[in-house]
């Protein structure tokens, strides 16, 4: 989700129409709900979710996997979860060392039953970078 979003636009036109943008009133922002922001911000969220379901079912379709054997990618990543993502290299000086060092706290964070976590790490190591690529398979 991201506060530029065309849905965005639309919740501040319906709440407060169109002469509050162009007179630049962002302090209108304020008078928004607190439901009606999260109301939209979980539409974005699931909508995200939905996309990435589709892509990572496209990916594997072209790597050769059936239809039946794709059924999980329904279930991959819950939008009403906190997810936290990767996108870099995985050396092992950055970030992504800080949840290795405590796996016990860290499988905890990952299946707290009311505020559970979930991660996207799209990164991986240098190509010469051994321990960083232990550090992947570890995950």
């Amino acid at each position: 989700p991201t506060w530029v979003d065309g849905r965005i636009s639309r919740l501040a036109r319906e709440q407060f129409g169109t002469e509050a943008e162009a007179m630049g009133r962002w302090d209108l922002a304020y008078n928004v709900s607190d439901a009606d922001v999260w109301a939209l911000r979980r539409e974005m969220r699931a909508a995200l979710v939905e996309d990435v379901r589709r892509r990572l079912r496209a990916a594997w379709k072209k790597r050769g996997a059936a239809d039946a054997e794709l059924g999980w990618t329904d279930s991959v990543l819950d939008p009403d979860v906190l997810t936290i993502g990767f996108a870099r290299r995985v050396p092992t000086y950055k970030r992504l060392t800080l949840m290795l060092r405590e796996p016990n706290r860290l499988k905890a964070l990952l299946l707290h039953p009311e505020h559970p976590i979930q991660l996207v790490i799209a990164g991986k190591s240098h190509p010469a970078d051994d321990a960083g690529k232990k550090m992947i398979q570890d995950l």
